[in-house]
C-alpha cells in the first residue's frame, strides 16, 4: 500500500495477515495490531495503523541431540542459523524438511527432526534444541512390473533394474531409473510405489506399473513459413520391430516457395531418411544407431543431390551421453545455364565423429533451468579417402535461468570451424559441407543462409562460423506468453583472428507463444538491425533452440 495506490476492503483486510508475517518472521513473535482501520469518503480512503511491536526474540543457543550419521557441523550448516540472531519460525521449519532430505538422501527415509525452544535468561532470549530420530537404514529387496506383455520389454526392463536389488533405498535413485526407463519409449505412462514403508519395514520392494506404447506410429505436421514457403513433413515407424525393442521408421520432409522471389525463385526441397536402432546392443546399455537418407534441393540455377549412409554407437552416463558415427555422403550438383545442365561438382565425403552431449535441463519442452551443451569433432578423408579432407568442430552451450516459474532467460553459444588439409587445403571442400548461417534456428529477420561470403553457386556459406542467440520468455496468463530475443552472427571464408564486430549481423524481434501437451506454438516477428532487409515472420511448432 501506498499514497495514490488502490485499494480495496478485501485486500486491506488480506494485507493484516501478511503484516503480522512479516514481524513474526523477522523475531517479533507477540506482535499486536492495536488499530487497523479503513475509512472512505469517495475514491479516497484514509488508513489506520497501530502497531505494537513487542520484544525481539533472539536463538541464544542451538543444541542438536540424537544424530550419529550426520555429523553436528554438517547440521549447523543446513540450520544456517547464527547465535544472537532473530527467531524465523517459518524458516526454521523449512530447515527441519532440509536435513530430513538429507537423511533420506543416505537411505534414512524414516528420519524425523523435532524442535524445542528453550528460554534462557528471559522468554526473549531462547536456545533452539533440535531433536533427532534417524531410523532405520532402508535397501531394495526386489524391484517388480505389474504385467508387460513384449518379451524385449521385460528384458530391458530387467536389464535396468537388476543392479538395484539389495542396494541402499534412495528416493532421487528411484525418480532417475524411472525416468531412465520411460525415456526407452516402451511406454505410454510409467509410475511406481513403494511397498513397506507405511509399515517402516527396513527392506523395501519398488513395484512399477504403467501402460505400454504400442508397437506402429504415424506423424504428420503443416509449417507455413512468411511470406512464400511451405513445409509438411510425415513419418511412419515401429517402436517394437521384431518384438526386440529395435526401432525403425521413415520420414520425410518436403518444402517449396510458392510465390516468386528475384532470387531464389520456387526453390524446391525434399528429404527423407530411413532410420533403424537396436537400443541394447548384444544386451549392453550401448545402442546402435543407422540411417540412409536422400536429399535433393533445387532452384531455376542448380540442383543438389545428396545420398547419405551413416551407422554409430552412442552411451548415455546419466547427464551426459557420447555417440561415435561413420558415414559416407555422395553430393551432386548440376548448374542451368540457357537451358543446359552442367556437372558442377560431384564430391564424396568419408568421415567419423565423436559428439558429447551434457543435459542439465529440467525438461525438455519448456525449460526453466539448467544447460544443453554439445561438441562434435569430425574427421574426414585422410585414411578414409573420399573428395574432402577436413577436421571440424562445432560447440553449442545453451544456458536457462529462470525465475519464479514464470520468466526464463535463455542464452545460446555456437561456434563452428573447419580447417581443410591435404588436397582439400588448396582447392577447398565441397559447399554442402560448409557451414550456413541467417534463418529461424540461427539469425531471425533475415532470409534463409543469406549471412557470409558468397560460393561459387551464388550462394552463402563458409568455415567459421559465430552464433549467438539471447531470449526472455515471459508466461504471461496460463499457457500464454510473449518472447523478447536479440540475434547475432558471423560466417567467414576461412578462419582468421580478424574479427571485426562490423562483419556481424545483428537483429531482434518479439513474439508470442502458447504450451500446449503436444509442443509450444509460437509466432515471432523480427528484423536485422544492420542490414538491409523486410520484416520477417514465423509460425512454428516448438522453439527454435
Amino acid at each position: 500500500m501506498k499514497v495514490g495506490g488502490n485499494i480495496d476492503k478485501v485486500t486491506f483486510n488480506e494485507r493484516k495477515n501478511i503484516l503480522i508475517s512479516f514481524y513474526k518472521s523477522n523475531g517479533f513473535l507477540d506482535v499486536d495490531i492495536e488499530r487497523y482501520e479503513m475509512s472512505t469518503d469517495s475514491n479516497k480512503a484514509d488508513i489506520f495503523v497501530k502497531i505494537n511491536e513487542g520484544f525481539l526474540t533472539l536463538i541464544s543457543d542451538v543444541k542438536i541431540y540424537g544424530n550419529k550419521v550426520l555429523d553436528i557441523n554438517e547440521i549447523l550448516s543446513i540450520l544456517d542459523l547464527k547465535k544472537n540472531t532473530p527467531l524465523d519460525i517459518a524458516k526454521i521449519y523449512q530447515k527441519q524438511i532440509n536435513i530430513m532430505d538429507r537423511y533420506a538422501s543416505l537411505g534414512y527415509i524414516y528420519s524425523s527432526v523435532d524442535y524445542e525452544l528453550v528460554p534462557q535468561e528471559n522468554r526473549y532470549r531462547v536456545a533452539l534444541y533440535v531433536n533427532i530420530d534417524e531410523g532405520v537404514k532402508t535397501y531394495i529387496k526386489d524391484i517388480s512390473f505389474d504385467t508387460i506383455n513384449f518379451k524385449t520389454t521385460k528384458k530391458i526392463f530387467e536389464m535396468e533394474t537388476k543392479s538395484y536389488s539389495g542396494r541402499v533405498y534412495i528416493p532421487e535413485d528411484i525418480y532417475y531409473l524411472q525416468q531412465k526407463i520411460y525415456s526407452s519409449n516402451l511406454f505410454n505412462s510409467l509410475n511406481f510405489k513403494v511397498e513397506g514403508i507405511d509399515e517402516k519395514k527396513e527392506s523395501l520392494t519398488v513395484f512399477f506399473y504403467g501402460d505400454e506404447k504400442k508397437k506402429n506410429w504415424i506423424s504428420s505436421a503443416l509449417l507455413y513459413q512468411f511470406p512464400n514457403n511451405l513445409k509438411i513433413s510425415t513419418g511412419i515407424g515401429n517402436d517394437n520391430l521384431f518384438n526386440n525393442s529395435e526401432k525403425l521408421s521413415l520420414e520425410s520432409s518436403a518444402s517449396s516457395s510458392f510465390a516468386s522471389d528475384p532470387f531464389m525463385m520456387y526453390d524446391k526441397w525434399f528429404y527423407t531418411i530411413l532410420r533403424y536402432k537396436v537400443p541394447y546392443l548384444f544386451s549392453s546399455f550401448y545402442s546402435f544407431n543407422s540411417n540412409v537418407g536422400f536429399n535433393i534441393e533445387s532452384n531455376p540455377f542448380y540442383l543438389k543431390k545428396d545420398f547419405v549412409l551413416n551407422a554409430g554407437i552412442s552411451r548415455i552416463f546419466n547427464l551426459y551421453s557420447f555417440s561415435n558415427n561413420w558415414s559416407y555422403r555422395l553430393s551432386t550438383i548440376d548448374t542451368f545455364f540457357e537451358g543446359q545442365s552442367y556437372r558442377y561438382e560431384r564430391a564424396t565425403t568419408n568421415s567419423t565423429n565423436l559428439i558429447v552431449y551434457f543435459d542439465s535441463r529440467d525438461e525438455i519442452i519448456f525449460p526453466m533451468k539448467g544447460v544443453y551443451s554439445m561438441a562434435k569433432f569430425d574427421f574426414a578423408g585422410g585414411f578414409l579417402k573420399g573428395y574432402n579432407n577436413f577436421l571440424r568442430y562445432v560447440y553449442e552451450n545453451s544456458n536457462y535461468y529462470g525465475y519464479k516459474e514464470q520468466i526464463v532467460n535463455m542464452l545460446r553459444v555456437r561456434f563452428g570451424i573447419i580447417l581443410p588439409y591435404g588436397s582439400s587445403y588448396e582447392r577447398g571442400i565441397s559447399i554442402n559441407e560448409q557451414f550456413t548461417l541467417g534463418g529461424l534456428t540461427s539469425v531471425r529477420g533475415v532470409k534463409q543462409d543469406s549471412i557470409g561470403p558468397l560460393n561459387d553457386l551464388g550462394t552463402r556459406s563458409g568455415n567459421f562460423m559465430i552464433n549467438l542467440n539471447y531470449e526472455l520468455r515471459v508466461k504471461a496468463y496460463k499457457s500464454f506468453g510473449m518472447i523478447y530475443f536479440f540475434d547475432t552472427g558471423l560466417l567467414k571464408r576461412y578462419f582468421d583472428f580478424k574479427i571485426n564486430i562490423k562483419d556481424f549481423v545483428f537483429s531482434g524481434g518479439v513474439g508470442i507463444f502458447y504450451n500446449t501437451m503436444f509442443g509450444t506454438l509460437r509466432f515471432d516477428v523480427a528484423k536485422p538491425f544492420n542490414v538491409v532487409d523486410d520484416m520477417k515472420y514465423y509460425f512454428s511448432i516448438g522453439h527454435p533452440f
